[in-house]
């Protein structure tokens, strides 16, 4: 299967703090993605990323 998503040394920073730190994956076609962690692990912050409704700090997303 051909990927869908690439991430690729995903990096959000918000001042000092890292909200996602060095995240890479492939998520092939027809694939599904959970997402789990606790508060504050930056979920969300990753989901944004995706969704293209904020921009990483480093590294790269790529979307088919």
């Amino acid at each position: 299967m051909n990927p869908a998503i690439t991430v690729e040394h995903l990096t959000k920073s918000f001042g000092g703090r890292k909200a996602v730190d060095n995240v890479s994956f492939t998520l092939p076609e027809g694939a599904f993605l959970s997402v789990f962690g606790p508060n504050g692990a930056g979920k969300t912050t990753l989901l944004r990323m995706l969704a293209t409704l904020a921009r990483p700090t480093e590294g790269a997303i790529t979307l088919a």
